[in-house]
């Protein structure tokens, strides 16, 4: 499974620190994902409609999203449901594929996972360009646990 580019954006809540890091790769493989199992699933519904997902801890999720048109400097927010997600859990969200458009011209997707708790979280996806989006993503999850 091919990828032509990853971003990744993390947040540091204590001291307000955005890191955006831009990386290519020809394959999930380059990243070290080939060691643990990858589940695709795609969205049922609407852009806002829970996923759910049976995936044990340390494994990846590739979630394709139903289309979305949000509009710039909005965000777009659905649950997942896993039962390996626990208060404790470290989730993290990257678009790694769209389905149309040019970032930056049809929008900038950013992914952020949020409000972990037992058995769901929050993923937003963000629109951080300036035109509205067209169409939909790929955003790849990792759940794990803190030690």
């Amino acid at each position: 499974m091919s990828l032509s580019q990853l971003k990744q954006v993390s947040v540091e809540d204590s001291s307000l620190v955005l890191r955006c890091e831009s990386l290519r790769a020809n394959s999930f493989q380059s990243y070290g994902l080939n060691q643990v199992s990858v589940q695709s699933i795609v969205q049922p519904g609407t852009i806002t409609t829970t996923v759910v997902c049976g995936t044990n801890p340390g494994a990846v999720v590739l979630i394709t999203t139903n289309s979305s048109t949000a509009a710039a400097g909005t965000a777009t927010t659905f649950l997942v449901q896993n039962t390996n997600i626990t208060t404790n859990s470290i989730v993290k969200a990257t678009v790694v594929d769209r389905s149309s458009g040019v970032n930056g011209t049809n929008g900038l997707p950013l992914a952020l996972a949020h409000s972990a708790i037992a058995g769901q979280c929050s993923i937003d996806i963000c629109n951080a360009g300036n035109t509205a989006f067209a169409g939909f993503f790929k955003v790849l999850l990792e759940i794990s646990q803190r030690v």
